[in-house]
């Protein structure tokens, strides 16, 4: 159902420690990091993950990205702003 869900977070270190330990015993494990206003990507054995970035916005923009199996439509993603602003935009990637 999910293909990943990131969020800002205002303090990216004690976050992404805080993250990591939590979800150790799930079997999550840091899988990719960039520069802290990207983030970093934390995933277990499954194919969903959870990221976060560095942000200054308050709130910060939460990313729901949900997978989809029909043929031309592959991810649909889901961007929260504000709770209650909701902005659905679907992502078309040609299947070869």
């Amino acid at each position: 159902m999910f293909d990943h869900v990131k969020f800002g977070v205002s303090d990216y270190a004690a976050s992404k420690a805080f993250f990591l330990q939590a979800l150790a015993p799930l079997g999550v494990t840091l899988v990719g990091e960039g520069e802290p206003s990207y983030g970093a990507e934390l995933a277990g054995s499954g194919d969903a993950s959870l990221c976060l970035y560095q942000s200054a916005e308050k709130p910060a923009p939460l990313h729901i990205a949900f997978r989809a199996d029909s043929r031309g439509l592959r991810l649909y993603c889901i961007f929260l702003k504000k709770v209650q602003i909701l902005h659905l935009r679907s992502i078309t990637i040609q299947l070869l």
